[in-house]
């Protein structure tokens, strides 16, 4: 019995193991470890336009006090590695907080995968703004382009996380078919759920 415990305990290892993930630090070229022991990486391989900037806030996670926005260009993407074949999670995440010093929180669109497309709409400067997506790649790298839709408004982006998701999760979703996030509760908890 004890044998068999230890043969599951092993085989459900290699398995979470196998789901790979990468957290992005935007504006950053460093890496870093957060308060949950969750490694960020900065996101010099990720892209290559844009311009680095930082929040200064005591009251935010520390992969949203940097940034990179996109003061030129209508479309700037990063491109991500991910596995094809499965699905997965892509969340990013804003924190305006009046980084340009023009206290005008801007909209812009996100696409996804060339496909998918959101609404980022910054309604508060100091408060986060979540915009993510599950769905099945299409091949071995996914794209996240931020695509300026007002001539007074710059795109940017504070963090972005891509997850596999474990086999059998959300495999109704097709060929061009992604769900985005409207909106997660948590019950009974006071805490932060990873």
């Amino acid at each position: 019995m004890a044998t068999d415990s230890l043969f599951l305990l092993f085989f459900l290892s290699i398995i979470t193991l196998s789901q790979a993930s990468v957290n992005i630090d935007c504006g950053t070229s460093s890496s870093s470890l957060d308060a949950n022991n969750i490694k960020w990486v900065g996101d010099k391989d990720f892209i290559t336009s844009g311009e680095s900037a930082t929040v200064s806030s005591t009251t935010v996670e520390k992969s949203l006090t940097t940034l990179r926005c996109f003061p030129t260009g209508e479309s700037n993407c990063y491109n991500i590695p991910v596995t094809k074949g499965g699905r997965v999670l892509v969340r990013t995440m804003f924190y305006y907080g009046n980084y340009d010093g023009k206290a005008s929180s801007p909209t812009f669109s996100v696409v996804f995968e060339g496909k998918h497309r959101g609404t980022v709409s910054i309604s508060s400067a100091f408060e986060p703004y979540t915009l993510e997506l599950i769905f099945a790649p299409a091949s071995g790298e996914t794209s996240v382009c931020f695509v300026r839709t007002s001539s007074s408004s710059n795109p940017f982006v504070s963090s972005i996380e891509v997850a596999d998701l474990a086999d059998g999760m959300y495999d109704e979703l097709g060929p061009g078919e992604g769900l985005f996030y409207q909106q997660r509760v948590a019950y009974g908890t006071t805490e932060t759920i990873r």
